[in-house]
């Protein structure tokens, strides 16, 4: 199918990755090009709408080479592709001293230490240089600042393969200082190059552990969540700022502090010691917390670290969730109702929402609940606290899943201001199905209006309309109005003004039978 296969750094993972990789792929070749275009779109592949569904494919198939780092597109066939890809997969089955001999006799001594995983990764860019035509290598040296040899300028140059060799080893060579200088700037401010050197080498560790165990040392060994679509790359830049941290100076820490816009007021100064670690320990509240909030979690509402944590830890697992386990858990976390007419994103979103109720405290609570239009006036503050935020918190989920739910069935709950309403009209709809058409004729004439030959169906429309029409508002009367074309200016004196619109509206149902 022209897809590569996708990189892991163990053989169950790499399995899992592979069959959801075939799933997305069988489930895409039956896709009509209309809703194949949106996975584009969602998966960020540029395309123009006019594409064809084998074009649409293709596209998302080199969009997955690209995101192995083979510019597909740029290489002389698939073939060239897949022979890369297979070569670099089997140097990921031999030892860290392999790997490293390979890169080796690409590029001399290594000035710095690397991982496997980052020789592997610079050894795949090595094999697509040497694929590359000459004037693609030329491109590729002014794009990263590395001087061209003479006579390899631009597009259409004569030039040798000896000539391109020497691109290639200056891209190598680039590509190292780059790393070596990446490295030197991590940890530069570190006086002591015995833990300079400490954190490097815990950086080489990181970096060669499988996704499944860096996250867990991250959660063990750092006692932090790990937050939603978090990358390998992200967990293993926020350990690295972590330990830097831990062997700066006090000075240094202030001084980040005050970069960061992190407060120093009320430190303990018993020794320098505590201060250090009270600083480190603000330092990353600060970096995780700033995240936290980006990702949506209201860190300040909430209140406490503990309780963003879990919220942090809950969106997580929620993220990771099949569309069963979430339909489960939709079950596990008590919505009243069934999740009837959501999308799946519409269900994780609600989940996500109701974690973060469960944590909020009792006044925040009560602040959603007036901001959602929830009623409060049921609770009983005589209770104990918890038993309040259990109720409000309950009344919340009660009224989002509602929303949802009686939306789906043509009912506008948030026109009618509340559930009870939308349970209340869904009930009498209900009923209007059960009826034959000479008792919807005796309801439809309860609201004062003339028999109608009407089919059925149309018959339970118009009734529904009306029965929906007594329980709205005033100023979604008005709105009612003006979209069927019916006056909606009332008397300001006008002892029921709802009425009044109400008993208009009806008589566009009967108007024309009283003109003839």
């Amino acid at each position: 199918r022209g897809f590569p296969s996708q990189a892991s750094q163990d053989a169950s993972a790499e399995r899992l990755a592979l069959l959801i990789c075939l799933k997305d792929l069988l489930v895409w070749e039956q896709m009509q090009p209309s809703d194949l275009c949106k996975i584009c779109d969602k998966r960020q592949v540029a395309i123009t709408g006019t594409e064809s569904h084998g074009e649409l494919m293709d596209l998302l198939a080199d969009a997955a080479w690209e995101a192995r780092g083979i510019p597909i597109n740029k290489l002389p066939s698939r073939t060239v592709a897949f022979g890369l890809l297979d070569r670099i997969e089997s140097l990921e089955k031999r030892s860290l001293a392999d790997v490293r001999a390979a890169l080796k006799k690409k590029s001399g001594e290594l000035p710095v230490s690397m991982s496997k995983a980052g020789m592997l990764k610079l050894l795949l860019d090595i094999a697509v240089w040497e694929q590359l035509q000459p004037e693609e290598l030329s491109a590729l040296c002014g794009a990263v600042d590395t001087p061209a040899p003479m006579g390899a300028a631009g597009p259409g140059s004569l030039l040798g393969r000896g000539a391109a060799g020497q691109m290639v080893q200056q891209l190598l060579s680039d590509s190292l200082a780059k790393l070596a200088e990446k490295k030197r700037s991590l940890v530069s401010r570190i006086d002591d190059r015995q833990m300079a050197d400490a954190v490097l080498q815990e950086v080489v560790r990181l970096e060669d552990l499988p996704t499944a165990q860096l996250k867990q040392e991250y959660k063990e060994k750092w006692g932090l969540p790990v937050e939603p679509k978090m990358s390998p790359q992200q967990i293993i830049s926020r350990i690295s700022t972590m330990l830097v941290w831990q062997y700066l100076s006090t000075t240094e820490l202030r001084n980040e502090c005050r970069l960061l816009e992190v407060s120093v007021d009320g430190l303990r100064n018993s020794n320098d010691d505590a201060e250090r670690e009270e600083l480190v320990q603000r330092l990353v509240v600060h970096l995780c917390t700033s995240k936290w909030e980006g990702l949506g979690i209201p860190v300040q509402r909430i209140g406490s670290i503990g309780g963003c944590m879990e919220a942090v830890e809950h969106w997580e697992r929620l993220d990771s969730m099949s569309p069963m386990t979430l339909r489960k858990e939709w079950d596990k976390m008590g919505f009243p109702l069934p999740p009837e007419g959501m999308t799946l994103n519409g269900i994780r979103t609600s989940l996500k929402s109701a974690a973060i109720w469960q944590q909020l405290p009792l006044q925040e609570l009560r602040k959603e609940c007036i901001q959602q239009h929830v009623p409060i006036n049921t609770l009983n503050p005589s209770q104990p606290e918890d038993a309040q935020r259990k109720q409000l918190g309950g009344e919340l989920m009660r009224s989002l899943c509602a929303s949802y739910y009686y939306e789906a069935k043509g009912i506008p709950i948030r026109q009618l201001g509340s559930t009870e309403s939308a349970a209340t009209l869904h009930a009498e709809y209900e009923k209007l199905e059960a009826l034959d058409i000479d008792e919807l004729l005796v309801e439809y004439q309860r609201f004062g209006l003339p028999p109608v030959q009407l089919h059925r169906d149309d018959l339970i429309c118009r009734i529904k309309d009306m029965l929906l029409w007594s329980k709205l508002p005033y100023e979604w009367l008005c709105e009612e109005c003006q979209k069927r074309g019916v006056d909606s200016d009332v008397d300001a004196a006008s002892d029921d003004k709802c009425r009044v619109l109400f008993d208009r509206l009806l008589i566009t149902f009967c108007e024309h039978r009283y003109r003839e």
